[in-house]
């Protein structure tokens, strides 16, 4: 069918008959939603944005036509419970909560309501009692899967298990058997939705996008030592244990650099490794990590559980080789040789050998991020990941299967 063409200020292009596909979009924060409402809404297919983040703040981000429904207190409490040990613990509150306020709001003229995990448990009958389709965005694997993977993994390393509320894991089981269909971004972790009994074709699998314009990939290999970026949460589910005992296999004069929030027990661990050359820097801006992607050789994600990192398609965008793993969405990503290489889960000595492999070798390692950064290009930017989305939504609608 195909969604009318609209652009800010101009309306629906002239010959396109209107879409019967109008989608509303609820999230609890901001996640790749804002990047899905922006091309739905360029597309004449958006019907409205709910969520927790202020209005003014939303707006940043979008453009400036766009209807948004904000709940501002919902992301206050978020921010303030994730900063002072003080503040009442906000889930499963603020999902509940916000489940009510997408269900107070729903547009009249939606077909479709997309809304990501956790969090659109009450919208999703009130949405299905007016006709609309429901999608359910889960940005990971299986709520289960996940559940079940790390905390076997916190017993290996003696770190502290997930802390996921029973009451979250509930809800997420819910929407699951509830919604019309489940946004996946990889395979694997469609893969885990299938084998813990979801029907496949209850499924949608939708890799996310970048900007690359936003990365400037180098001219030529990186000059000085030869650095291993890390970007992300250092701790267990990013696969950061098996990283540090990597890395500890690596050539004198490699450096390897960390660059995220540590996870608690994470200092310690780190300590426990620490040789010449690793870096540990903390959460940094975004105006930082990119140049951190200029100046690396190599990007390693060794992740055991994720949906699909956005930091693995920044480095690609920025013109750097990957080496992740297939949970990590390396699948998806990667052409084994070409643009990037893939290890098993959980094994430290392939990571070595793979990352001792473009170690050894700078100007293949340089080859290999050009067709990394073409991959993105071709493949990966945002209009390609909302092409798809519409493509599926109009599936949905029109009754077959996703």
């Amino acid at each position: 069918m195909g969604c009318p063409v609209r652009r800010p200020g101009i309306g629906i292009r002239a010959g396109v008959e209107l879409s019967s596909l109008r989608v509303s979009i609820a999230v609890h924060g901001r996640y790749h939603a804002f990047d899905l409402a922006r091309g739905l809404y360029e597309q004449g297919c958006l019907a409205q944005l709910a969520t927790t983040y202020p209005g003014f703040v939303a707006r940043r981000f979008l453009p400036s036509g766009l209807r948004i429904r904000s709940a501002a207190r919902l992301e206050i409490w978020r921010r303030l419970a994730s900063r002072f040990p003080f503040v009442p613990r906000s889930d499963p509150a603020v999902s509940i909560a916000f489940g009510r306020f997408a269900a107070r709001t729903l547009p009249k003229d939606a077909s479709l309501l997309v809304g990501w995990s956790s969090a659109i448990k009450e919208a999703i009958e009130p949405a299905q009692a007016r006709g609309m389709k429901v999608c359910v965005e889960r940005g990971s694997t299986h709520i289960q899967h996940q559940d079940r993977v790390l905390r076997e993994a916190a017993a290996r390393t003696g770190l502290a298990p997930p802390d996921t509320p029973a009451e979250i894991i509930d809800r997420e089981l819910w929407e699951y058997d509830n919604a019309d269909a489940i946004a996946v971004p990889t395979r694997y972790a469609a893969s885990t939705f299938i084998a813990e009994g979801v029907p496949a074709e209850k499924l949608i699998v939708n890799p996310y996008g970048v900007d690359p314009d936003a990365f400037e990939p180098p001219s030529g290999p990186p000059a000085g030592p030869c650095r291993i970026l890390f970007a992300g949460s250092v701790g267990v589910r990013k696969g950061v244990p098996d990283l540090l005992q990597a890395f500890d296999k690596m050539p004198p004069g490699t450096e390897l650099h960390l660059a995220g929030p540590l996870e608690p027990g994470m200092p310690e661990l780190i300590a426990g490794h620490h040789r010449p050359g690793l870096i540990v820097h903390g959460p940094l801006a975004f105006p930082r990590l990119r140049e951190l992607y200029r100046l690396s050789n190599v990007f390693c994600l060794p992740s055991i559980e994720e949906g699909f990192a956005q930091v693995l398609l920044q480095a690609m965008a920025s013109g750097v080789p990957v080496v992740t793993t297939d949970v990590a969405g390396g699948a998806e990503l990667v052409t084994v040789g070409e643009n990037g290489l893939i290890v098993p889960v959980g094994d430290p000595d392939a990571l070595a050998a793979a990352l001792s492999d473009l170690v050894a070798d700078t100007g293949r390692a340089w080859e290999m991020g050009r067709n990394a950064r073409h991959r993105i290009e071709t493949d990966f930017r945002w209009s390609h990941y909302v092409d798809r989305a519409v493509a599926t939504y109009e599936k949905l609608l029109s009754g077959e299967t996703a």
